[in-house]
């Protein structure tokens, strides 16, 4: 008879164990992309939706707002603290050089004065769940950029705006986002 030692059996149990495992992880990322988001969203009206500065266009298409949603890379439901209000936000480079926009220029603030910054995890799950593909580099002149840029704001919050600070910090710009 050919028995196996401790060692050999407890290889194989290890080999198993992560092929198992890379199955169950291929499968789940199959589901999550083959589903739809797990979110509803609200669209407001167009009016004072766009900050126009000398280099750029910043325009706020679509507002989402849920208090969760299903992960899609790992299939885990989202909870928010408050509510997430999911921004789709268009960046044209109106220069004539190259741009970019900095994510930290890019802040809500609601009618108390109550500022907030925005959530990147949440941002990587929702873009993985829409297949909504940014380019975070530079924006070519004329050119336009799509991103999802995701905020957890308290549940009372009201009279959000979009405040986008230059890149010099010298202005301020405000779009309404909620009443």
């Amino acid at each position: 008879m050919n028995y196996k030692s401790k060692k050999e059996i407890a290889q194989s149990k290890t080999t198993i164990f992560w092929i198992v495992l890379i199955l169950l992880s291929l499968w789940l990322g199959w589901k999550a992309q083959n589903q739809e988001p797990a979110y509803s969203f609200e669209q407001y009206p167009t009016e004072n939706n766009i900050i126009k500065t000398k280099e750029q266009e910043i325009k706020v298409s679509r507002v989402y707002i849920t208090k969760s949603f299903v992960a899609g890379l790992t299939n885990e439901v989202r909870t928010a603290k408050g509510k997430y209000l999911v921004l789709e936000v268009d960046v044209t480079n109106t220069s004539k050089k190259t741009d970019s926009i900095e994510d930290h220029s890019l802040k809500l603030k609601d009618n108390q004065g109550r500022t907030y910054q925005q959530d990147f995890s949440v941002e990587s799950d929702l873009i993985w769940n829409n297949k909504n593909k940014f380019d975070e580099g530079l924006i070519l002149p004329g050119m336009t950029n799509r991103d999802l840029l995701a905020y957890d704001v308290l549940e009372d919050a009201q009279g959000v705006t979009l405040n986008y600070r230059d890149s010099l910090g010298m202005e301020e710009y405000t779009i309404p986002i909620t009443q």
